[in-house]
């Protein structure tokens, strides 16, 4: 069993809830400002996203990275997407993994493949 959270502050939290001694040792402090949504991807335990004020969605695999320590303004880390304007929700499609909704402080909804969206760069496995 496994969760994913965030927080006001930017955090995106990774746990494994049947591993008590790993508890808290998977962060991403990866936003600036707040986390508003995380989002798993169905039948892909090492995937998850998170989108946040900062204007980003951020795309974070486990089978790359355990956690991004970037903390600074600046950090390019595993973003996915990079918008104009804030990021407020996330959702993927269940069916059709591949298809993403995000909810943009505006108002408005748009749906993007990841397939088709370029990548930023990654952080290092610390």
């Amino acid at each position: 069993r496994q969760i994913v959270s965030c927080d006001g502050e930017g955090l995106v939290q990774y746990n494994h809830l049947d591993r008590d001694l790993e508890y808290g040792n998977f962060p991403f402090h990866c936003h600036n400002t707040t986390t508003y949504d995380v989002a798993t991807v169905p039948n892909d335990p090492h995937i998850f996203m998170s989108c946040s004020e900062d204007s980003t969605i951020r795309l974070y695999d486990l089978r790359q990275q355990s956690k991004c320590m970037c903390m600074h303004r600046d950090c390019t880390s595993s973003i996915l997407l990079r918008s104009n304007r804030s990021v407020t929700a996330i959702a993927v499609d269940p069916t059709k993994p591949h298809y993403l909704a995000a909810g943009f402080r505006d108002s408005t909804v748009r749906i993007y493949d990841r397939r088709m969206v370029i990548d930023s760069s990654h952080c290092q496995s610390q």
